[in-house]
């Protein structure tokens, strides 16, 4: 016992050191930060933009200043330029999910803003979209927030492939951090109890392109801790999961789903997405499922997202309700040399070009759509 005991200590030391070490030789970082006061604990959809507030976000990638933006939040607590209605008026609503391409916040403008305002304000795009989350928070996010606004079109992004995680951000007085949750917490204090660390600490950067060798080290230690406990905490955690099966609700007709779906999705997966399409379809409202381009994959060479599978299956049954929109299609007129242009140099997510493009072509698809259908 001994023995396996100090090889797992001598084990840890060695990669937290060859890591120190690695980084040391190669003279970069990567950190990615809020600006504090941007976010608060939110156990029951994962983390929440504090409504009605200027935040800044700052990504540096090899010790280069990817971007360092300031992004406003609305009156719902969304990436937007303009609150949000319950009620909607004359004009088309579109209710867009997803991740961090559409939220945008390290972007001057988000493509749903961009398409809203390409559209003259006839068509609204609520920007529901956060970050990091899983198919579970989509699903929360769906049931506290998107449900209770009216909307003509809901946009999805492509289905995850985690089934059980759930994205949370753990704020203390010393900063923000991410972290993972098998299934939703049952309660404030449960989340409050596993995501207690007193050895954590942030440092600022909003000022400086580079850290002391000391700051560095003490990042990489706490990164690897915060994963450890995070591993220890699924590992040993006897929390009761919920029962979510029995909050999904479903159209009858859409049980009948092809059985294979279960093993490209996860039946879970397919379950989250059934019933938000489900609301959909009771409200006589379009859904449209998006595909984001792929940073370095060529236009033409990219293939669809396995959610295309859902999407023929559904437009089979509803020939008239459900869309897809492939963002590879408005990249295939530009050269790959010109594709690069539209993303950052060291990030995966697109630049501002990038999205403004997407916008165009996305609006171009939800204008032709057949709402009397």
């Amino acid at each position: 016992m001994k023995n396996l005991i100090f090889t797992s200590i001598i084990t840890i030391i060695t990669l937290l050191l060859g890591d120190f070490l690695y980084t040391k030789k190669k003279g970069s970082y990567n950190i990615s930060f809020f600006e504090k006061g941007c976010i608060k604990n939110s156990y029951d959809v994962g983390y929440e933009y504090i409504p009605k507030k200027t935040c800044r976000y700052k990504r540096v990638i090899k010790n280069s200043v990817e971007y360092d933006n300031k992004f406003k939040t609305n009156n719902a607590g969304f990436v937007s330029s303009y609150d949000y209605d319950i009620k909607k008026g004359r004009k088309k609503r579109a209710a867009v999910l997803g991740y961090s391409m559409a939220e945008g916040n390290y972007i001057k403008e988000n493509w749903p803003s961009v398409a809203t305002k390409l559209s003259s304000n006839r068509i609204e795009f609520y920007n529901f979209a956060r970050a990091g989350y899983f198919n579970l928070n989509l699903f929360a996010l769906y049931e506290k927030n998107v449900k209770k606004y009216e909307y003509d079109v809901l946009m999805l992004p492509k289905i995850g492939a985690t089934e059980n995680q759930f994205m949370v951000f753990e704020q203390r007085d010393d900063g923000v951090y991410d972290g993972l949750f098998i299934n939703i917490p049952q309660s404030k204090e449960i989340y409050e109890k596993s995501f207690k660390n007193s050895l954590s600490k942030m440092y600022e950067h909003f000022d400086t392109k580079k850290t002391v060798s000391f700051e560095r080290l003490f990042f990489i230690i706490n990164k690897n801790l915060r994963k450890a406990k995070t591993n220890i905490n699924k590992l040993v955690s006897n929390e009761p999961a919920f029962d979510y099966e029995s909050e999904f609700r479903v159209l009858n007709n859409l049980l009948d789903y092809p059985e294979d779906f279960n093993n490209i999705y996860g039946r879970r997966n397919v379950l989250i997405y059934l019933h938000m399409i489900s609301d959909a379809l009771k409200r006589n409202a379009k859904v449209v499922f998006y595909q984001d381009p792929t940073k370095g994959v060529p236009p033409d060479k990219a293939a669809k997202d396995q959610t295309h599978k859902l999407y023929s299956w559904l437009k089979e049954k509803w020939p008239y309700s459900f869309y897809y929109f492939d963002g590879n299609e408005v990249f295939k007129s530009k050269s790959i040399v010109d594709t690069k242009d539209y993303f950052f140099k060291y990030d995966g997510h697109w630049n501002q070009s990038g999205a403004d493009l997407f916008a165009e072509g996305i609006l171009s698809m939800v204008k032709d759509i057949r709402f009397n259908n």
